[in-house]
């Protein structure tokens, strides 16, 4: 199989969480990668006592959420590189 990347965005509650186990149960090998479990992670390694503290945990979950991304494309990328010049 081919390697791809597949973003799921929306409001909350539209069932983004929903069409991922759809997806997962058809493809179980699927990796993913959700800033609510990154989230959800952070709020219980640390723990928050105000909304202040609950926000930065938050503002936390998404920069780890994008620089995991950034890290995926990134090695695709390079590999691609690396494949190009293997076969040219």
């Amino acid at each position: 199989m081919k390697n791809f990347l597949i973003l799921i965005a929306g409001y909350p509650g539209t069932g983004k969480s929903y069409l991922c186990k759809m997806i997962l149960k058809e493809y179980p090998d699927f990796v993913t990668f959700s800033p609510d479990e990154v989230k959800e992670q952070l709020w219980d390694k640390y723990g928050f006592k105000n909304l202040d503290e609950k926000n930065k945990l938050i503002n936390l979950s998404w920069e780890y959420y994008y620089s995991f991304i950034l890290i995926k494309i990134s090695l695709v990328i390079i590999l691609l590189v690396i494949i190009k010049k293997i076969i040219y």
